[in-house]
């Protein structure tokens, strides 16, 4: 199975479902790695970029981040990486994030703002597996951060998180981890809760 490990970081948190588009957060950065799970989890394919957002960060996302809004200046905005993030998401049979009800939301919500065509044109994945919900299930006392995740179950140390690629990085360590101990659902859906 190809399944697609990914982050987003973003402008904020999610509104609620009612809110307007114009209210939810923006895409500020993707990162995603196509894994092969046949194989010892082959690494097929990446892809990262990040956004110029319409709305400046705020500065406690600064920080969170460790990213400057001035950063994004110099970026594209979302509908410049679209084509290439479509192909990437459509070459997989599953995603994978921490949370994935959120980044799932940021980035339907990202391709919404581009219009009705190109959300009917979108090949979404069919199978969605959350590692927060993984990680409520094998644990039942929190925290269930993904570096308390990363940490529990053994994983080498990284140093950065709140980075898209960094904690894409953290996620595959524990999809590695989650696979050879057999507790890593290869088939229906495990999304968030």
């Amino acid at each position: 199975m190809r399944l697609l490990i990914f982050d987003t970081e973003t402008t904020g948190f999610l509104a609620k479902s009612s809110a307007p588009l114009s209210a939810q957060p923006e895409l500020v950065e993707f990162a995603g790695a196509i894994v092969e799970t046949d194989s010892p989890l082959a690494r097929v394919e990446t892809l990262e970029f990040r956004c110029r957002t319409r709305r400046a960060l705020r500065p406690e996302i600064e920080q969170l981040l460790g990213l400057k809004d001035y950063e994004l200046n110099g970026e594209k905005a979302f509908r410049w990486h679209y084509l290439a993030f479509a192909r990437f998401l459509g070459s997989a049979d599953a995603w994978c994030a921490h949370n994935l009800r959120f980044d799932a939301n940021i980035v339907g919500y990202a391709v919404k703002r581009l219009g009705r065509a190109y959300v009917e044109s979108t090949c979404w994945p069919g199978v969605d597996i959350c590692t927060l919900r993984l990680s409520r299930a094998l644990f039942a006392r929190g925290p269930h951060r993904l570096r308390d995740l990363h940490y529990r179950l053994g994983c080498p140390p990284k140093v950065q998180s709140h980075r898209a690629m960094a904690d894409v990085e953290m996620l595959l360590d524990i999809v590695r981890v989650l696979l050879e101990q057999g507790k890593f659902p290869l088939k229906g859906n495990y999304a968030a809760a």
